[in-house]
Formats: structure tokens, C-alpha cells, sequence
């Protein structure tokens, strides 16, 4: 199933592709999946300079199941608990994700081509107090760039149209990963175990369910 996987280079070639699978849709919903560090931001923002259509990004960081208070706690309960089941589930990042509210966003911006989150993560204080609103412009033809780690397992693969995997060096996801931690090596170190762990052997299972793999070097 593999060979069926397009590999790209260029954003103008993934544009161009995107563009190809509109055929007159009212939008067509984009899942730009991959590593944390591996760029998938930086793709986003930057197909939607080059489309030559509406494009918004929907941030799925900010549908999180729990605050961080929680998820700190539903951890260290788990790890007492030594029962390898409930830790998994606790600490595997998939799980921080709330994706019956990422399907009901997608579903709100190909109807209503609008969409409101009341209980948005909140960056500053780690709560889910912060309000989220994205919105279509206009009418006609729109793409909605769906950007997430974890988007090839069901549910959430069967809401996308196209699912794009940002393929980026390792070497390179791992400095990512320690700038993202402000130079906390410790918890860059947490991050990386978890990463590790979890996410590799997701996209090991999961790469077939990918229809481009766009591969930087950069």
C-alpha cells in the first residue's frame, strides 16, 4: 500500500496537488500530520501563501481532553497505580488530543463555514479557558489545513480528504524538541521518551493511511 504514497518536495507541488482535488467542493479538509518539531506549522502557513484559494489552519492544540493540571495528575495516578494500561493511556500524548471536538470543528466549518471552541487550551496557564474561533472568508472553494500529530487512526482519518505526513530528520526533530523546552534538558528528555514510545510505532502502524509524504531537509 505503500507505493501509493506520493512523495513531495515543494510546497508548490503540494499546493498544486491540493488544488487538483477541489473539483468544485465547497472545501476540501487537508490533515497535515507528523513529528512535534518536524514543521507541520511552518507547511501549513505557508500553503496558505501559495494556495490560490481560501485556506484557514485549524490548531488542534487547542482541543486538548484535559488542562495540564489534570493531565498531570491522571499521570502521576497512573504511575502509582503501576498498572500498564492506565499509564499508557495517561501519558501517551495521543490521548491529551479531544478528537470528538476537532470532528465537530470540521464538520462546523464545511457547513457553516465557522466554528466557536469555548474551552480552547489556554497557552499562558495551561486551562481550557481560552475561546478559539475560526472562520472561512467568503464563499466558493476553501481548504481546511487540519493541523495535528495524530491524525491517521479512526475516527479522526475518515474526516479528511487528503492526509499529508511531514517527514523531517530525526536529528532535527530532536533539537526542535529541546528548544521547545527552553532548554529544560529534563523535560526535553520526558518529551523524547514519550515520543519514543508512543509516536514513533503510531506512524510505523499508521503510515499507509498517508497520501503524501512531504519530505524537508530543512
Amino acid at each position: 500500500m505503500q507505493s501509493k504514497i506520493a512523495v513531495i518536495h515543494s510546497v508548490e507541488e503540494l499546493s498544486r496537488h491540493i488544488s487538483a482535488r477541489l473539483n468544485g467542493t465547497d472545501a476540501v479538509v487537508v490533515g497535515v500530520c507528523g513529528m512535534a518539531g518536524s514543521g507541520k506549522t511552518t507547511l501549513c502557513n505557508k500553503m496558505i501563501d501559495t494556495l490560490p484559494l481560501n485556506a484557514v489552519r485549524l490548531d488542534c492544540d487547542q482541543f486538548s481532553s484535559r488542562s495540564y493540571a489534570q493531565r498531570q495528575t491522571l499521570i502521576e495516578d497512573a504511575t502509582k497505580s503501576g498498572i500498564p494500561q492506565q499509564i499508557e493511556f495517561a501519558e501517551n500524548p495521543k490521548h491529551w488530543y479531544c478528537f470528538k471536538d476537532i470532528i465537530a470543528a470540521l464538520h462546523d466549518l464545511k457547513t457553516n463555514r465557522i466554528h466557536i471552541h469555548d474551552r480552547a487550551w489556554n497557552r499562558q496557564t495551561g486551562e481550557l479557558t481560552g475561546r478559539y474561533r475560526i472562520a472561512l472568508a467568503g464563499d466558493g472553494p476553501s481548504v481546511i489545513l487540519c493541523d495535528c500529530i495524530y491524525l491517521l487512526h479512526p475516527p479522526i482519518r475518515a474526516e479528511l480528504d487528503i492526509a499529508i505526513m511531514v517527514e523531517t530528520p530525526e536529528e532535527l526533530v530532536t533539537e526542535r524538541g529541546l528548544q521547545r523546552s527552553k532548554g529544560d534538558v529534563s523535560r526535553a528528555a520526558y518529551m523524547e521518551r514519550l515520543r519514543q514510545r508512543y509516536t514513533v510505532p503510531y506512524f510505523q502502524a499508521l503510515r499507509d493511511q498517508v497520501d503524501i509524504a512531504y519530505q524537508t531537509h530543512v
